[in-house]
């Protein structure tokens, strides 16, 4: 059982936190939730200076952004279509109770509609250089064993990361240019960070990235019914486990569980439509 009582941060959304890790649970798509989505979409999905460039650009509009979203949704699979809303879903929450951390990263794919090619996200400890990697893993659970779900997807992002950060020149140069579109001009640290991002792709050119040298986020989205809640106990254990286990630099444990994945795609749905009236 979880030993301490859940924050509630709006209705329908809950934490639980400790200083290595977060569990949210999302218990329902309140109207609280709904405005953040509204107010945060284009500025996640398109990354906040190219927002604020062309805030008057229809292309850029709340609209316009989810008629992109819903494109990109409708023609991935069902295990990809987990993996976008899981995705959305941490950034929405990390960009709003999460402020320790700001996201450098646009959630579209810049090139094409596929799946994004880059890391999941490319973070840093607000207001400082200090670099950290995002790697979101989602499942669906139809009954019980959350708290297997949840160990296993984070296990599944320590290994994505594990596997690509050596050989990971391209992946750096998605994030640079990520990291372009994504930081506002407003943001002090920006030229640094974009050259510290510049660094770490001189370095992977050169083979000499481990993961050793690298801080990471690791999510696991757990899309299962909240009457079977994934235990704060299971996640510290967890940590500790992987954090004794010196594959990266540091480690934080992102974990968030709500009951359908499909809601969230249903919500923007319908927004889209009261847009075309």
């Amino acid at each position: 059982m979880c030993d301490r009582l859940e924050k509630v941060l709006i209705n329908g959304v809950s934490i639980l936190e400790n200083s290595g890790y977060s569990i949210f649970y999302i218990t329902c798509l309140s109207d609280e939730l709904k405005e953040l989505i509204r107010n945060f979409l284009v500025p996640i999905c398109h990354g906040v200076k190219k927002t604020e460039k062309y805030q008057n650009s229809k292309s850029y509009s709340y609209e316009n952004t989810i008629k992109e979203f819903i494109k990109r949704y409708d023609n991935k699979t069902t295990k990809q279509k987990k993996g976008l809303i899981g995705e959305f879903l941490f950034h929405v929450l990390l960009c709003n109770f999460k402020k320790e951390f700001t996201t450098n990263t646009p959630f579209f794919n810049l090139e094409e509609r596929n799946v994004k090619k880059g890391f999941d996200a490319v973070l840093n400890k607000t207001g400082t250089t200090e670099l950290w990697i995002a790697e979101v893993k989602s499942g669906e659970l139809n009954k019980g064993k959350q708290n297997e779900l949840a160990k296993n997807l984070l296990n599944t992002a320590k290994r994505d990361l594990v596997k690509r950060l050596p050989d990971s020149f391209s992946l750096w140069q998605n994030a640079i240019n990520g990291a372009e579109v994504a930081i506002s001009e407003a943001r002090s640290e920006k030229e640094a960070f974009i050259n510290l991002l510049t660094e770490m792709s001189d370095k992977s050119s050169n083979n000499e990235i481990k993961s050793s040298d690298v801080n990471v986020v690791l999510v696991g989205t757990v899309f299962a019914g909240l009457q079977n809640k994934v235990f704060e106990t299971e996640i510290s254990k967890k940590y500790q486990e992987l954090s004794q286990e010196h594959i990266f630099k540091n480690i934080y444990l992102f974990v968030i569980q709500k009951e359908l994945y499909q809601k969230v795609y249903n919500f923007l749905k319908e927004e889209g439509k009261e847009s075309d009236e």
